[in-house]
């Protein structure tokens, strides 16, 4: 008798046993299978979920606004031009004159009004003659050249004081003078009856002074 009772007791707590376990059961799987039952913003194991940011949205007609990729603290420095180069010119003669023609003065009035002649820097004219002749009239001759040129630079207002004359002769040709059979080269010789003119830029701050209005017209009249 009382090992029926002991074996109905067992039996009894075996089966409440197996019920719980059933209820625990289902109770899991419902969590999983039914996502209307968790908690919104829940997930399965109870941690919240991350809510994404908004995204910006630009305004209606806005423009960005760009960035400098320069420092702060970096100054743009203006970009200056190259400082003027000296310039140069050769004015031819005719055989045996010191007389300026036409294309020569033509040459010299557009000398005188380039800037870097108006900017005031000093004027070399280096007289030069070909080979016809003796030593000293060939060096008298460049002189009387290079003379010429100053006086009409001086008339287009160049002042005399920034013009230096240097008579060189024969002494530096730039074509021969004679063929190679010891012909005469007519050629040659009239590219050596010149005077080379070098003007060299001086400083914008210093004015270029100017000759009086009716010297250069009475020296230039003097020595045509």
């Amino acid at each position: 008798m009382i090992d029926r009772r002991i074996t109905a007791f067992v039996l009894a707590g075996s089966a409440a046993l197996a019920t719980a376990g059933c209820q625990q059961h289902g109770a899991a799987t419902g969590n999983q299978a039914a996502p209307g039952n968790a908690v919104a913003g829940k997930t399965v194991f109870g941690a919240p979920t991350p809510t994404p940011a908004p995204t910006p949205t630009a305004k209606p007609g806005a423009t960005p606004t760009p960035r400098s990729i320069m420092q702060p603290n970096v100054i743009d420095k203006p970009i200056l031009p190259p400082p003027p180069m000296p310039i140069s010119e050769t004015v031819g003669f005719p055989d045996g004159g010191a007389k300026l023609d036409d294309a020569a003065k033509q040459q010299l009035d557009q000398l005188a009004s380039d800037p870097v002649t108006a900017s005031g820097g000093p004027v070399v004219l280096r007289g030069n003659s070909d080979s016809r002749g003796s030593d000293a009239d060939n060096k008298a001759v460049s002189k009387r050249r290079a003379e010429a040129v100053a006086a009409y630079l001086e008339s287009k207002g160049i002042a005399k004081e920034r013009m230096s004359i240097i008579a060189l002769g024969e002494d530096r040709p730039v074509a021969p003078n004679a063929k190679l059979d010891g012909s005469d080269n007519p050629e040659g010789r009239a590219r050596n009856r010149r005077v080379d003119v070098t003007v060299t830029p001086g400083s914008q701050d210093d004015p270029a002074p100017s000759a009086s209005s009716d010297a250069p017209g009475n020296a230039q009249n003097q020595r045509e």
